[in-house]
């Protein structure tokens, strides 16, 4: 495979003047560092930040359920008639849960984001290998979103039976969220 980029290094290695005939007082060493985007890699770092952002979005979007007549709902606030109002902290206990889960899946995928950003130019954080890092994260954010979605979709179809309530676009960005980090820890547990 053909390096993106190379980049050349000189390292001077200094010794003792020697008193010889040689015009040279130290040793001069070059060795060239190849680094090469790998296409796992890349692809992996995509399906990260795509993950990424659609959970921001899905988290701070108004649209996770919605009635025929223009309400919609998300996690964070209701609107009707174009006038919104927060909920603040008066929400039932499951919607807290849901915010803590998705909350801890954002968290997971910046770390695996960025843990896989680092992946180009770094194997190790201290002790802990990048990709078992970034895999680990992956799915701790898969495993967050699937857990906040089951508990909103059980919740919320509670709730609104009998009532002409749809789920919206934010609430399909929620459950897209799982087969993505799934599908970013596959090509990141792919490379070598």
């Amino acid at each position: 495979m053909k390096p993106l980029f190379e980049a050349c290094v000189v390292e001077k290695k200094h010794t003792e003047p020697i008193i010889t005939d040689s015009p040279l007082p130290c040793q001069t060493t070059t060795r060239l560092i190849v680094l090469h985007a790998e296409p796992l890699r890349i692809t992996a770092c995509f399906f990260s930040f795509v993950s990424l952002l659609l959970s921001i979005i899905a988290l701070a979007s108004n649209y996770w359920v919605q009635d025929l007549e223009g309400t919609h709902a998300g996690l964070w606030k209701v609107c009707r008639a174009n006038i919104c109002m927060s909920y603040g902290m008066d929400v039932h206990a499951y919607e807290h849960i849901v915010r803590a889960f998705l909350l801890m899946g954002v968290a997971a995928s910046i770390i695996s984001f960025f843990g896989l950003c680092a992946s180009f130019f770094l194997t190790h954080i201290g002790s802990i290998p990048i990709k078992l890092l970034t895999v680990s994260a992956s799915i701790v954010a898969a495993v967050c979103s699937v857990v906040a979605m089951a508990i909103h979709t059980a919740a919320n179809y509670r709730q609104f039976s009998g009532i002409e309530m749809l789920f919206g676009w934010s609430f399909g960005l929620g459950w897209a969220l799982f087969p993505l980090f799934l599908i970013t820890s596959e090509y990141v547990s792919d490379w070598n």
